[in-house]
C-alpha cells in the first residue's frame, strides 16, 4: 500500500535564496476531517480487496483446471488399460475426484451393457442363441473334435497345459 500522509499534504520553501528566513506565504496545509480519512482509506482497502479477490479467483481456476487435467490423463489411461475407447474421457465429470469416479463407473457399465446388448441382436439376426455362450449342446460336432484333440494329446503324451 502507498506509504504517504493522508492527513496532511504541507508544500513549503524553508528559506529564500540568500537570506535564510522562513515565509509564511508560500506554506499550504491540507488538513481532512476523521470521516475524510476513513472514506479515503476505506475506499483503498475496497481497491485492494478487489485486487486480491481477483488473484484468489485466477489462482482457483488454474487449480480447477489442473486437476481437471490431471483427472483427465487418469481417466484416459484406466480406460486404454481396461480397453475401452479413450473417447469415453469426454463424457466423465471432472469437477472432483469421487465425481470422477463415479462417472466412470457408470459411463462404462452402460458402455459394457450397450455392448453387450448389439452382441445379442447380432446374434439374433443370425439365428443363433446368444445366451448358449459355448455350451457343447448347441454344437454336438465341436465337442467331438475337442474330444478327439484330448484323446490324440494324450496318445502322444502331452498334456493340455503344455
Amino acid at each position: 500500500m502507498d506509504k504517504t500522509n493522508i492527513n496532511a499534504n504541507v508544500d513549503t520553501d524553508l528559506q529564500e535564496q540568500g537570506n535564510g528566513e522562513n515565509t509564511a506565504e508560500n506554506t499550504d496545509v491540507r488538513t481532512f476531517t476523521q470521516e475524510q480519512v476513513d472514506n479515503i482509506v476505506e475506499k483503498r482497502l475496497a481497491k485492494e480487496r478487489r485486487r486480491l479477490m481477483g488473484m484468489i479467483s485466477d489462482d482457483e481456476n488454474i487449480k480447477a483446471e489442473l486437476t481437471k487435467s490431471k483427472l483427465e490423463l487418469e481417466v484416459t489411461k484406466k480406460l486404454n488399460d481396461s480397453k475401452y475407447p479413450s473417447c469415453l474421457s469426454g463424457l466423465m465429470d471432472y469437477t472432483s475426484a469421487e465425481a470422477c469416479v463415479e462417472s466412470y463407473e457408470k459411463i462404462t457399465k452402460v458402455f459394457d451393457e450397450a455392448i453387450k446388448q448389439a452382441i445379442e441382436e447380432k446374434f439374433k439376426a443370425a439365428g443363433r442363441n446368444p445366451n448358449a455362450g459355448r455350451g457343447w449342446a448347441d454344437n454336438p460336432g465341436a465337442y467331438r473334435a475337442y474330444e478327439s484333440t484330448n484323446e490324440l494329446r494324450s496318445a502322444f503324451g502331452l498334456n493340455k497345459d503344455n
